[in-house]
């Protein structure tokens, strides 16, 4: 899984949804330590916590394609 930073504005493209619904989900999984920010001048970015999130994931895809 590529690990790569997005901001809450790609974040909408990508998922859908409103800016404040992503930024309070996002807010949630930083409180979870799923995912983590980087201010980056202006904007704040957001990825994985770390390596341990990327393989929790992973298995969670994995388990749910064996079933199709």
């Amino acid at each position: 899984m590529e690990k790569k930073k997005r901001n809450v504005s790609e974040l909408e493209e990508i998922i859908g949804g409103t800016q404040s619904a992503i930024s309070h989900q996002l807010a949630e999984l930083r409180n979870m330590k799923l995912v983590k920010r980087s201010p980056r001048k202006r904007m704040r970015y957001y990825s994985i916590y770390d390596s341990h999130v990327t393989s929790i994931i992973e298995a969670a895809v994995s388990h749910i394609n064996e079933d199709c």
